[in-house]
């Protein structure tokens, strides 16, 4: 029986940088607001299953420094980012349930505004490879 995750700063922020770089990079659009409100929700969904101190502001606060990050690099350096923050979550999500739920959560993201677009998929079939092998 899978236990509940109980999701760090670390762990949030790694998971913010997850969804926007599959909205990002992943289609010709970029982050569009659809993904922008469907990656709050999410990251809300799974703060919620930690203290119940947990708040908004430290969604907003994630997702700042994750798109903050996700931009202020080269693609190369993204990438390199997006496999250091595949690691985080790999190791903050020992369970294969709970690491499935990220790539669902990923696909969600790029389903927000429409249909997955192939950039999209193949960015989260990537990230499933690295966060199921």
């Amino acid at each position: 029986m899978a236990t509940t995750p109980v999701p760090s700063a670390s762990l949030v922020h790694s998971l913010a940088y997850l969804y926007f770089f599959v909205a990002e990079h992943g289609d010709e659009a970029g982050l569009t607001p659809p993904e922008r409100e469907h990656i709050r929700g999410t990251l809300t969904r799974w703060l919620s299953l930690g203290s119940a101190g947990e708040s908004a502001t430290q969604v907003d606060a994630a997702m700042s420094a994750a798109w903050r990050e996700c931009w202020s690099v080269s693609d190369e350096a993204a990438l390199n980012a997006l496999y250091a923050h595949v690691r985080v979550v790999k190791n903050a999500l020992p369970e294969v349930d709970h690491r499935k739920a990220v790539l669902y959560d990923m696909a969600a993201v790029a389903r927000a505004d429409g249909e997955i677009a192939p950039g999209e998929r193949d960015l989260v079939g990537m990230v499933q490879k690295l966060l199921l092998a």
